[in-house]
Order: structure tokens, then sequence, then C-alpha cells
């Protein structure tokens, strides 16, 4: 009887569904690696999957386990060339002559230049031990005939973490970083590897610019020429100001719909440029008096605003950016210290009233004075549902609740992370032991039974319970 096998093309697509079905890495990892003995085609397939980004299955700072067998497959694919050049210049390594199995290479479609000098790491720490000296200028040689590998041999590099090796004049380089479409570098690196990149790459969609701390003239240069910019994420250590990378973020106003920004380090003047941004995430270390300009802005397309502080805003800002927006708004987040006063949380809740008809995640504040605006807005979404922040009311329980508190009951649509969790019941140190019963939409997985357990057996918590929400 006929044996019909699946098409490669068929397996594929079942292979990327494990891995959208899978929970963690790890999980994913197992399932494909399941599939290896099946036949050579499954294997192939299944390598392929797995090889798209390899470093993903390996925690980076402490798996060696994983690391050690992954830095000698990859050196192991090195041409004759490359190991007598690394021979020549007295590198002593345990490499193999013998070619691996499979050309694991081509499927490669992440880079990172971390993860790249993690495996050099991993292949000279087993050799002969050197001077630090010696050691970098070793590291440094391994690093370039890798990436000279990389370049010549993917066929696809999806996303780039840019190294200072001027990987664009490696052969290959042009046809495999042509797709690129993810992008993450510093605003420090030299402005000739931008330029350099500049003439392959174009369609960039997503950019980090970690950290961002400084204008680069061939970084302007890379963002103007993009195509399709959609996400950006920048990273300022000191709050220092780049108007020329903001300058050149207005050029692709017309694509760009997530802006992120830890620290201010684009004027405010230039956000109010980018009018079809979708999502705007802000995070604030110390006060910063430019954003008093976001109070002026427009951003009517506007589907998200996060905004993280410890440094005093007033609530007032964001207020009327909401106003600007024509009812696109369904998520806003606050986690801010100190909370807003009572004459800005009431005028937030009319907006959010009056002009986010679909909010579906909402940060709200609690103080008796508002209650009449609370009941008016929870009466005005009946149909949605409403993710309410416990962060806030973690808080105010710890600042004006009774010392004879013995019992919380969370029911309903509640947000709050582990952090959030373990800060609350740290605070509570001290009072009547609290029995907490949560019957709410956060999924309490084993990092929050975790945390519960620990302060249970402290004697914080008297105990804890998980319920399920009513219908």
């Amino acid at each position: 009887m006929a044996q019909h096998l699946l098409p490669s093309d068929c397996l594929r697509e079942i292979f990327k569904f494990m891995r959208e079905i899978s929970e963690t890495a790890v999980e994913e990892r197992k399932l494909l690696l399941s599939c290896l003995l099946v036949n050579r085609l499954w294997c192939e397939t299944a390598l392929e999957i797995l090889w798209r980004d390899p470093w993903r299955f390996g925690r980076f700072s402490r798996d060696q386990i994983y690391w050690k067998p992954l830095s000698r497959t990859i050196f192991s694919c090195l041409s004759k060339e490359q190991k007598e050049l690394i021979k020549r210049n007295n590198i002593s390594l345990s490499l193999t002559d013998k070619r691996p199995l499979f050309d694991y290479i081509p499927s490669i479609q992440f880079l990172s230049n971390d993860h790249i000098k993690k495996v050099v790491e991993n292949i000279l720490m087993t050799g002969v031990k050197c001077s630090d000296t010696l050691f970098h200028y070793n590291a440094n040689i391994l690093e370039n005939e890798l990436w000279k590998l990389f370049m010549k041999k993917c066929v696809t590099v999806r996303y780039l973490q840019l190294p200072n090796t001027p990987i664009v004049h490696f052969p290959g380089a042009n046809q495999c970083l042509a797709a690129l479409s993810e992008f993450e570098c510093s605003a420090y690196a030299p402005i000739k590897l931008f330029l350099d990149l500049a003439q392959v790459c174009r369609n960039i969609k997503s950019m980090i610019i970690d950290p961002c701390g400084d204008d680069n003239d061939g970084l302007e240069t890379l963002i103007c020429l993009q195509n399709n910019l959609q996400h950006v994420r920048l990273h300022s250590i000191e709050d220092d100001k780049c108007q020329r990378i903001g300058e050149a973020l207005k050029t692709q106003s017309k694509t760009l719909t997530s802006l992120y920004e830890s620290s201010i380090c684009i004027p405010s003047n230039i956000i109010a440029e980018l009018n079809n941004l979708k999502s705007l995430s802000i995070m604030i270390d110390e006060l910063d008096t430019d954003l008093d300009q976001l109070g002026l802005i427009e951003l009517p397309n506007l589907e998200a605003l996060e905004i993280m502080s410890s440094a005093y805003q007033p609530l007032d800002l964001y207020t009327s950016l909401i106003k600007t927006t024509i009812g696109s708004l369904r998520k806003i987040v606050f986690k801010t210290f100190p909370p807003p006063s009572e004459v800005e949380i009431q005028p937030y809740i009319q907006t959010i009233i009056n002009q986010c008809p679909n909010i579906e995640e909402i940060t709200l504040w609690y103080i008796e004075e508002i209650y009449p605006d609370l009941e008016q807005l929870l009466s005005s979404y009946l149909d949605y549902q409403l993710a309410c922040d416990a962060t806030s009311i973690f808080g105010l329980l710890i600042k004006k609740s009774s010392h004879n508190l013995a019992q919380l009951n969370l029911s309903g649509n509640w947000r709050f992370t582990v952090n959030d969790l373990e800060g609350f019941l740290k605070m509570w140190k001290g009072r009547k032991p609290l029995s907490l019963k949560l019957t709410c939409d956060v999924v309490i997985t084993s990092t929050y039974m975790e945390v519960l357990d620990y302060f249970t057996s402290v004697g914080i918590l008297k105990s804890w319970s998980q319920g399920w929400p009513e219908c």
C-alpha cells in the first residue's frame, strides 16, 4: 500500500500553529523536538521552525545546557576557510571538521548582537584560557566570522540588533537584509553603519532605539528613507532631547501608528505632528516640563494611551489630549504616583463619558467625592467589559481602611500584576491578617500563587481563595 506524506508546506503551517498554541518557548521546543524522529521531511520542516529564532529557547544569562551545544553547532557551520583563518590567528578552539547533518544557518531570521557575543563567549570559555586583552581580540575575530557566515547564508533576516561590525559590506548582506522588518540599535552607533544600511533596508516596520541619547545623521537618514515605518520605541537615559531624530519621525507620520517613549527624548510638539498615532505610551521618571505641550496637541485616531510616571504630571494634560480623540480610544492606562486630586479626576471621568464610547480598559482612582461621577461612568458602560486597575484601590486600602478590615473580595474585571499584589501585601504587614478572595478575571498563574502562599505562610494573609466571576 502506498504511503501518502503531507507536503512540506502543509507541515510548515501545522508547525507554525503549534508555535502559536504553545504557552511558553520551552513547551514549543518540546513539541517541535518530538517531530524530529518521524521521518526526514518532518525533521527538516521542524528544524526550519526551530532555527528561525534559536536564541529564544535558552534563558540568556544562565542556561548553559542550552547555549553550549547551540554555540558548538553554529561554529561547526563555518566554512573550511573560516576555520583555517581562526587557526592562523592562534585561536585554540575545539572545533570539529565534520559538517553538521543539516544546514541550519539559512533558516535563521533573527540576529542579535547580544546573542552573537554570547555564542562567542561560550566557545572561547571552552578553549585555552588567556588574558583579557587577548580574549577581546579573539572575540572580535570570531564575531566578524559569524557575521560573515550569517550574511552569506541566511536567506531572509527579519530582525536585526545592529552590531558595530560593518555587516553590509559582507557578501550576501544585500540579499538577506532586504526584507528586514524589525530593527534595534543605539543612537551612538557609527553614522556610516546607518548610511550603509539605508542603501539596503527600506521596509523596516518596527524600530527600537536604545539608548536614544543623541542625534545621529546616519540614523536620521535611515528613518527618513523607510517606506512603511509603523512602530517606534525610544529609550532615553538622561532625558536628552533628540530634535533631528524627532524631525525624521515626522517624515513617517503617514504610516507611524505606535510610539513608546521611556523618558521624553523627542520634543512634544513633534508628537503633535504624528496625527495618525493609534498607540502612545510614555514612561517618565522625573518631572519634564516639555510634557506640558501634550495638553495642546491633537491625536484624533488614538486607540491606546498608557502613562507610567513616578513624577507628578497634572492629569489635566492627558484629559485635554483625550478630548481631541474622535471616539476611537479603547484603552487608557495610568500607573502614576502620586494619584491625582478630586478636581482632576472629575473632569477626567466626564471626558471619558463624553468622548470614549468604545472604551474597553480604563484606570480609575476612587475617592468618596467622585462617587456620583463614577456611578455615571459605570452606568454608561453596562455593555462593556471595563478593566479596573486594582493598584489605586490597593493604595487607598493601605491609607484609609480600618485596621480591623479582615476580608477583601475582588470581584469582576480587575487588573493587577504580581508586583502590584506583592507590594500591597508587604504594606499590609502589621495589620490584622487578611482573608483574600479573588473572584475576578485575573488569571492566577503559579507566580501569583507563590506570592499568595508565601504571605499566608508568614501570617500576613489568613487565607486566600479563588472563585469564578458570575456571568
